[in-house]
């Protein structure tokens, strides 16, 4: 069984009333950026414990990663839905259950279509959008042709008097160097020195952005299965590497 809990949103950006405003653009923004050979749905959910979090009404994106599902929603970014490995089948065709263990307000939900007024929008920054858009720069890549040798998510928190903070970048392997893709500063991959170690705890102290964030005081990988080659994803431009 997974840990429960384990948020990968990043918190800069939006305005509180913003994002809940936006809620739906957001999800439809966030499987736009996965695109169509990732396995996701949009739902409408009625929440009957508002709180903070979540209010009354949530549009949320639950979508399939390694074997899992993972739900995505702007006021609070990601987290993983799936409880158990191995009940992949079940889970999607029923995961109201696996919701509720998110929040107990989370009465029912429904798949939620597209609109042509609906604002999807593939290059607008993604509220809390880090694990998304990690993935969705490894897809761009390979999409383009590059050959990665080894693909990670690298989820980092550092914890203060305010709660804990967490934020998510790609990590990767070509050509014999590694790199990092952090959504924060989203115009290339940037190269990790020789000189860092290896644990993730060391990447992510060397990677962490230079303002908003103090260093990490713990810091995780998510292995990752690197998609084909070739299978071009069309959300966004051809990437680049510094």
């Amino acid at each position: 069984m997974w840990l429960r809990g384990l948020l990968l949103g990043l918190g800069f950006a939006l305005a509180f009333v913003s994002l809940r405003a936006n809620e739906r653009a957001a999800a439809f923004q966030a499987q736009a950026l996965l695109g169509s050979g990732v396995w996701s749905e949009v739902v409408k959910i009625k929440n009957t414990r508002p709180n903070a979090a979540f209010p009354a009404v949530v549009y949320a994106l639950v979508f399939e990663l390694e074997g899992r599902l993972w739900l995505y929603a702007a006021n609070t970014g990601t987290e993983s839905l799936s409880l158990q490995r191995g009940r992949l089948a079940q889970d999607k065709a029923n995961y109201g259950p696996l919701l509720r263990e998110i929040s107990r307000g989370f009465e029912r939900y429904t798949i939620v279509e597209p609109r042509e007024s609906d604002d999807i929008e593939p290059l607008r920054p993604l509220p809390h959008g880090c694990f998304i858009q990690s993935i969705a720069y490894l897809r761009r890549l390979t999409g383009a042709g590059v050959d990665l040798g080894e693909a990670r998510l690298l989820a980092y928190y550092v914890t203060s008097g305010a709660g804990q903070r967490g934020h998510t970048v790609l990590y990767f392997e070509r050509d014999g160097r590694r790199y990092y893709f952090d959504p924060e500063i989203p115009a290339t991959a940037r190269p990790i020195p020789d000189d860092v170690a290896t644990r993730a705890i060391d990447i992510a102290r060397a990677t962490v952005p230079k303002s908003g964030f103090a260093l990490p005081d713990r810091a995780v990988f998510f292995p990752l299965k690197v998609p084909v080659t070739g299978a071009v994803h069309k959300a966004i431009a051809r990437p680049s590497l510094e």
